[in-house]
């Protein structure tokens, strides 16, 4: 009933609050896949019912942290890239780069092979990076391959950032001028991604 209330109003920061201390409260007395279904929910519905950056980091934190905690973490035994990406990303803007880095050691092994190293990679190096450990970053943003195309994307706007913060301007105006190139040619992905890209550019 929560969720249906939370479904007709997904904007609702009682409604979601309500839901999410009930869940909270039971999660030991729910099914494993129910519980996953609804703490995925609550996750996917916070950004609308939570407006304060803060905030709603702390909640996301809170409840990946549930399901890392019961085991509902994994889905048939894996964790895949976009939800590791989520996760340290929310460790990150928490500033709980410990906790970030030893959540990433700990489930490498979980994300399927095809996307491991990638994926481990990038966000060692975004963790890296806020360590302001800008050579170490560089060097493990230069072992990644670039074939996925949401990948490719968070390279470039994290070399940016690195090049900016060492000093490198002619490195930085090339960098900028080959992200524009690539944001131009590339096909697959929508515009809103492409958008938002440049402006970051």
């Amino acid at each position: 009933r929560k969720a249906l209330e939370l479904i007709r109003n997904p904007k609702s920061h009682i409604h979601f609050l309500s839901l999410k201390e009930l869940v909270l409260e039971k999660v030991t007395t729910i099914a494993g896949d129910d519980a996953s279904a609804l703490l995925t929910f609550l996750q996917n519905t916070a950004r609308l019912a939570i407006e304060d950056d803060r905030s709603y980091y702390e909640n996301l934190f809170e409840l990946y942290n549930l399901q890392i905690d019961h085991g509902l973490i994994l889905l048939n035994g894996a964790l895949f890239p976009g939800l590791v990406n989520n996760i340290v990303t929310i460790g990150i803007n928490l500033g709980r780069l410990d906790w970030a880095q030893g959540f990433l050691e700990n489930y490498k092994h979980a994300i399927p092979e095809e996307f491991q190293e990638n994926t481990y990679l990038y966000n060692l190096a975004s963790i890296t990076f806020e360590r302001k450990s800008f050579q170490d970053a560089l060097h493990l943003l230069h072992q990644l391959d670039y074939q996925d195309a949401f990948l490719t994307l968070r390279i470039k706007r994290l070399q940016l950032k690195i090049y900016y913060e060492l000093g490198e301007w002619e490195l930085l105006d090339a960098a900028i001028n080959t992200s524009r190139v690539y944001l131009h040619r590339l096909k697959k992905v929508t515009d809103r991604h492409k958008i938002t890209n440049l402006a970051f550019v």
